[in-house]
């Protein structure tokens, strides 16, 4: 029974050696692993700005990029709107160009019309003198020939 537990004993104390050779490697691996989780904490840290930074950064491209397109596409729309007005414009200013020919071309004829009227009447006029003295000369020479006739 000695034996035995002699025996039994000496198997216990190689594991406990083993156990006390091996405790002092855990309590290193131990440190170590606590020291990286320290590190990568502090990597963690100082990535997160970076990466808000970033992120940031991302969202704020995308917003120009947004914006980039938003502003080619008002211009665009912008452009289509002048090209039709121009267009509008060019067809307001033909139609004008032309009835403002028109309204000319029968102004011009108006101002013939008006010669024309102006001489009609100033040759009536000058007749219409001639015809008045005409009158006047015969009423006198009418009187005259009156008076000579009361006389007699």
């Amino acid at each position: 029974l000695t034996k035995a537990i002699f025996q039994h004993t000496g198997q216990l104390n190689i594991p406990i050696a083993e156990n006390t050779m091996l405790n002092p490697e855990l309590e290193n691996a131990k440190r170590s692993k606590q020291r990286l989780e320290t590190e990568v904490e502090s990597y963690r840290f100082r990535l997160a700005p970076a990466t808000h930074d970033h992120n940031q950064g991302q969202t704020s491209q995308r917003d120009l990029e947004l914006a980039s397109q938003k502003a080619k596409d008002k211009r665009l729309r912008l452009q289509d709107q002048m090209k039709f007005d121009m267009a509008n414009l060019k067809s307001d200013n033909e139609m004008l160009s032309q009835q403002l020919s028109k309204v000319k071309n029968k102004f011009n004829q108006l101002k013939i019309k008006l010669h024309q009227t102006t001489d009609d009447l100033r040759e009536k006029t000058l007749m219409l003198e001639r015809v008045q003295r005409d009158l006047h000369e015969a009423q006198c020479q009418k009187q005259v020939i009156e008076h000579m006739f009361n006389e007699q």
